[in-house]
């Protein structure tokens, strides 16, 4: 009888493992958008709260908040969008006057100007209009241009996917913020560990999720103040409309701030080209070093800095959790990651306690 007790057990075990098995290969396509929801109810949970103790109905405050996230999102995004789509179609239409002149490579000044920059200007337009030369950077740009058709294909064919995930993501937001406290009871009977260590774990996740979201916004904030003087600094028109657009970019990981300074830049530097300004060819090249040398590697400073004074980790793992988790889960990698290294250092501490108290790890 106990025998049969035994292989009972050991059957449900098996079976459950393999069941969670299944399960995560069905979820796993939408990890990251279940991920990106719980971090979203998370961060706007105290906003559900509030306004559900004034309506007293939760599934009409939980869609209220998930819409008022959705526009939260969406619009910052399409101002952005149309602000570089403005600008693209000004690079277009110069890029498109150089390629039909010919003129790709034509930096020279006009034979009444001269001076360092003017000499500098010739003795680049004479090195790139050599025939190898040319011949490299023809073949170069045609296959800058062969790559960003390939992407551009490849993310029309995965808009129904994205849009897929979306709905998940934000139906998913929905049911935690209706649902969210009876969900998170449930995972802490699950959890096999003392009531006080449960305690410590979900308080370093609340201190990590804090740090991590302050350093972000703080961090971003300065990307768009250190990025407006700079458009201010090189003549740009409107330096405080592309600061706020940075700020508002520099939350979103690898492209950040170089989708708004880039294509400014580029069409600056065009503009000096076409129009033989050597002035205002240096400008955009000195814009671009400065976004590339300044507004972006502050980020690289700042956030573990931040993040790892206000949460209480170093900054190495504070850093590598959010270079790892980006490359791992996308976007929401940027809280992810760092949440999974602390979630280890506290385990590893729950640990070591028991271990010193001569208990070992006593789950319960």
């Amino acid at each position: 009888m106990v025998k049969s007790k035994e292989y009972a057990k050991y059957i449900f075990v098996i079976l459950l493992v393999f069941v969670i098995f299944m399960a995560y290969l069905v979820v796993k396509p939408f990890i990251t958008a279940l991920l990106t929801s719980a971090v979203l109810a998370y961060i706007f949970y105290p906003l559900y709260e509030s306004l559900n103790r004034k309506i007293n109905r939760k599934n009409a405050s939980a869609f209220i908040v998930s819409i008022l996230i959705i526009l939260l999102l969406a619009i910052p995004i399409a101002f952005l969008v149309t602000a570089i789509t403005k600008e693209s179609q000004v690079t277009y239409i110069r890029a498109k006057q150089i390629f039909t002149t010919g003129d790709i490579f034509s930096i020279g000044c006009p034979a009444e100007e001269d001076g360092v920059i003017c000499r500098f200007s010739n003795w680049v337009g004479n090195f790139i209009g050599q025939p190898n030369v040319r011949y490299h950077l023809e073949k170069s740009m045609q296959g800058i241009t062969d790559t960003i058709s390939r992407k551009a294909s490849e993310f029309i064919f995965s808009i129904p996917t994205i849009v897929l995930n979306i709905f998940v993501t934000f139906f998913t937001t929905f049911y935690l913020f209706r649902d969210g406290k009876k969900i998170m009871e449930r995972i802490k009977q699950l959890i096999p560990l003392k009531l006080h260590h449960q305690k410590q774990i979900f308080h370093q996740l609340d201190e990590i999720t804090y740090a991590i979201l302050y350093g972000s916004l703080l961090v971003a904030a300065v990307q768009g103040i250190v990025g407006a003087v700079g458009f201010y600094f090189f003549g740009v028109s409107s330096p405080l409309m592309w600061g706020i657009l940075m700020g508002i970019t520099a939350l979103l990981p690898f492209i950040g701030t170089a989708i708004v300074w880039v294509p400014v830049s580029a069409v600056i530097i065009i503009q000096g080209i076409t129009t033989h300004t050597n002035s205002t060819t240096l400008k955009g090249i000195g814009l671009l070093l400065y976004g590339a040398l300044v507004v972006s590697t502050i980020d690289n400073f700042l956030r573990p800095y931040i993040v790892g004074k206000k949460g209480g980790i170093h900054p190495v793992l504070v850093l590598v959790g959010v270079l790892g988790g980006i490359a791992f889960f996308g976007f929401i990698g940027l809280i992810i990651g760092p949440l999974i290294l602390a979630i280890m250092i506290t385990f590893l501490d729950i640990y070591n306690k028991e271990k010193q108290i001569g208990n070992g790890l006593r789950l319960e």
